[in-house]
């Protein structure tokens, strides 16, 4: 047996092996693990973006298409704008039912008004309906811009075909001043409408839509007179509007009211209610400063 503490089975030397040291870095692991969320969360916001991205992007494309396919709609309908004059007849019809009287009142006549639609349409979304209205000295000198004669030609041939008295100018004049008077709610006729804007319409518009204020049936009466060879006139008054028309004798049915222009007498013609006829002037006209527009139609 051997002793422990004996050098000869021990060696020379006594040595302590020291143990190596396993303990783990906690401080580097919770940096670590601090790192890989901030990572995460930073990734997960950049996807965030880039899908917010691609869905606005789809988005924005799809509404960039409704645009170009919008843009191509309205080029078309510009097109088709171009192509439309009064001739243009795309079988479409506007009928309108008005009442009126020839011989003076003793002769009565229902008559249907057939206007091509695209009549409307080109007066109405085509024509300017601007008008000068900075006093009534330019207002006399735009309105009779709306004045149109080849467009009511057929109305005014359609009456004068009724007369009693092909020949008389006091008859005709008197029958298409009735043609346009309101004869009240309940009848077909060409109403007279009080209208806000007050702005000016052309005569089909007005015959279409069933009526107008004042200047619009003034309008519409001397483009029918025109359309059949009358001389007539456009007279402004503060707040008010009405005709007048060249009659070479005296009316012997109106009051013989007149305004004398360019050396002619042009006798009054009140176009808002019926009962009025030519050479009569309401009380409320009478006595007023005038702006005259000449109807050149």
């Amino acid at each position: 047996m051997y002793n422990i503490n004996s050098k000869e089975h021990l060696g020379n030397k006594i040595e302590k092996k020291e143990k190596s040291d396993k303990k783990p870095k906690n401080k580097y692991k919770i940096f670590f693990i601090i790192s890989l969320i901030l990572v995460s969360f930073l990734a997960i916001g950049w996807i965030s973006q880039i899908v917010v991205y691609y869905q606005l992007k789809g988005e924005y494309n799809q509404a960039r298409n409704q645009i170009t396919e919008l843009e191509e709609q309205v080029k078309d309908l510009e097109t088709i704008l171009d192509n439309i004059d009064e001739s243009t007849d795309i079988g479409l019809h506007f009928m309108q039912n008005i009442i009126f009287d020839t011989n003076y009142g003793t002769e009565g006549w229902n008559y249907w008004i057939q206007v091509p639609f695209e009549n409307y349409f080109y007066f109405r979304l085509y024509q300017d309906h601007t008008v000068q209205r900075s006093s009534y000295t330019t207002l006399a000198n735009s309105i009779e811009n709306f004045c149109n004669a080849s467009s009511v030609y057929f109305m005014a041939q359609t009456v004068i075909e009724v007369c009693s008295d092909k020949n008389d100018d006091e008859e005709i004049c008197n029958a298409i001043l009735n043609l346009v008077q309101d004869k009240g709610n309940f009848t077909p006729c060409i109403h007279y409408i009080s209208e806000e804007d007050d702005m000016p319409k052309y005569p089909i518009e007005t015959i279409c839509e069933g009526g107008g204020d004042c200047e619009d049936k003034s309008i519409l009466f001397v483009s029918l007179l025109e359309s059949v060879g009358y001389d007539t006139i456009l007279i402004i008054i503060p707040g008010h509007c009405f005709a007048g028309v060249y009659l070479a004798e005296t009316p012997t049915w109106g009051d013989g009211w007149y305004v004398e222009y360019n050396g002619k007498e042009y006798y009054t013609c009140e176009t808002t209610m019926e009962g009025w006829r030519v050479g009569d002037l309401p009380s409320s006209s009478q006595g007023q400063e005038i702006y005259v527009s000449e109807v050149v139609c």
